[in-house]
């Protein structure tokens, strides 16, 4: 289950006050990170090597940095909070150095993607006071990369820049640099055992398939419907066969999202006893749906495996 420093003065680009896009543009870099921004964006610069993506607005100045940093890279690397003090430091050296006033305005702790981060807002002023702007950065741990997110723009703009801010930071899903990471471009990821065989059906479906051959487990979607998901599991159940009884009917999350488990036992055409794992989540525009089947006697070991890649799964629409 496997996965320079970029600070110049080229990064003080006005952030201009925009309200996110409903149907944004998802971009993956790389297989560092997939972030999502308005359709008004456009990729000014992008580099595979380092998974960096600068993205900016047609006719305006406005820009944002996204780049993921091996920690091995990182000369004396301690921990997150460490490396935030010590370029808390260094960029007041720098900015000062270059006639900037730079002053540390707030620093925060959050999660991206249900990992630790940290937000650290800066003011920054010219001499002569010609005017003042913000420099907002994030930086998230995740395995061995250090994520960062660098924002630049007017601070008398920055409570409703924050705004669209948070739709980008909120839209991000971090990625394991691993083999074993699969799924369809710009639906979902999914992380499956190494030692299992792993196929695609036309971008429509992925499957893991245990080296037993079962264990397996599928996971396709459909166009988002109008029931609610509840009513559409209320639905389901109505319309069991005969053939498989209704073991057990649990609730929980899958990528912060509600999704429902239903397990069903029955006999495969062999007639060996079976189990049939039925899981529904809602994403934004679909409906995601993962099933497993395998030996009944085995069930409850499956069942730690199946809990393992229904978390890893990332809905990215």
């Amino acid at each position: 289950m496997k996965r320079i420093i970029l600070f110049t003065l080229a990064l003080l680009f006005t952030f201009s006050t925009i309200g996110f896009a409903q149907k944004g543009i998802t971009y993956e870099v790389d297989d560092s990170f997939i972030v999502t921004f308005p359709e008004t964006w456009e990729v000014k610069e992008r580099d595979y090597k380092i998974s960096f993506i600068n993205l900016i607005l047609p006719n305006h100045s406005s820009s944002v940095y996204i780049y993921a940093l091996p920690i091995s890279n990182i000369k004396d690397f301690k921990s997150l909070d460490d490396m935030v003090v010590r370029s808390e430091k260094d960029k007041v050296l720098l900015y000062s150095r270059s006639g900037l006033d730079i002053r540390l305005q707030e620093s925060s702790s959050l999660y991206i993607d249900n990992h630790e981060a940290r937000r650290i807002l800066y003011s920054i002023e010219e001499h002569p006071p010609f005017k003042k702007t913000y420099h907002l950065e994030y930086k998230c741990q995740y395995n061995e990369y250090i994520y960062s997110f660098i924002f630049d723009g007017n601070y008398d703009d920055l409570e409703t820049d924050q705004l669209t801010i948070n739709d980008i930071i909120d839209s991000c899903k971090l990625l394991n640099k691993q083999e074993n990471i699969h799924g369809i471009t710009n639906i979902f990821t999914v992380d499956f055992p190494e030692d299992w065989t792993v196929k695609s059906f036309r971008n429509l479906a992925t499957s893991g398939i245990s080296p037993n051959e079962l264990p397996k487990v599928t996971i396709t979607f459909f166009p988002m419907i109008q029931e609610s998901l509840n009513e559409y599991i209320d639905r389901i159940k109505r319309t069991e066969k005969e053939s498989i009884q209704l073991e057990d009917s649990q609730n929980l999350y899958i990528d912060n999202r509600e999704a429902r488990l239903l397990i069903y036992s029955g006999y495969n055409p062999k007639g060996v006893k079976s189990y049939y794992i039925n899981c529904y989540v809602y994403g934004d525009q679909n409906v995601y749906y993962i099933w497993s089947t395998g030996n009944y006697d085995d069930l409850e070991t499956d069942l730690k495996t199946f809990d393992k890649i229904i978390s890893s799964i990332k809905i990215l629409k």
